[in-house]
């Protein structure tokens, strides 16, 4: 598979996420950032697929959320938290 049709699969499985488990997505993004260093202008951080999230925690950068209630949280959205460990405002 090419550099180019790889990075294509990264970018469709993001957006596809079925939001079964967010440490999926961590790992699909992070491979892409390891690809790219322009991953996050290929990919709107702002619109990937989430479960909805809970009012009260707009200020906290949850970038998606899982079944389970597991976060991709972070300025760089580099980590995982639990929806109940994040205090709403």
């Amino acid at each position: 598979m090419t550099t180019t049709n790889l990075v294509t699969k990264l970018i469709n499985e993001i957006n596809g996420w079925n939001q079964e488990n967010i440490a999926d997505l961590q790992e699909t993004l992070s491979l892409l950032r390891d690809m790219r260093e322009d991953a996050d202008l290929l990919v709107d951080m702002s619109d990937l697929p989430s479960e909805p999230i809970p009012s009260g925690r707009e200020s906290y950068p949850i970038w998606a959320m899982d079944k389970m209630g597991f976060c991709l949280v972070g300025d760089d959205a580099s980590s995982i938290e639990h929806i109940s460990s994040i205090i709403e405002e």
